[in-house]
């Protein structure tokens, strides 16, 4: 994922949130490295109608889905592989737009 946004956490912290712009029609993801029996919450800030973007998250190594969702609903739930998380965040809209990401690991 040369392209995809990789999400720090500040020293210390278990919250963070990323700010991103996303092209009309595009996509962007977003990697977190989290480890097995972490519990993850995932949101998708977005201002706007929640049918324009969709949010889908993929465990390590998996191609099927773990959670997909519209924007404003967290999500969590009980990580069972470490590694890389990616979730990818599709803009279905003519226009840009801009989403932030909230993402809580405990």
């Amino acid at each position: 994922m040369p392209n995809a946004t990789r999400v720090q956490f500040p020293k210390g912290e278990i919250s963070t949130s990323v700010t991103k712009d996303i092209p009309a029609k595009g996509s962007i993801d977003f990697l977190m490295n989290v480890q097995k029996g972490q519990t993850m919450e995932c949101t998708v800030g977005y201002d706007f109608d929640d049918s324009d973007i969709d949010a889908f998250l993929y465990e390590p190594g998996s191609q099927a889905v773990s959670v997909s969702s519209g924007p404003k609903e967290p999500n969590e739930f009980l990580v069972k592989k470490s590694g890389d998380h990616r979730l990818t965040v599709d803009n279905r809209t003519n226009k840009k737009i801009t989403i932030t990401l909230y993402l809580l690991v405990e």
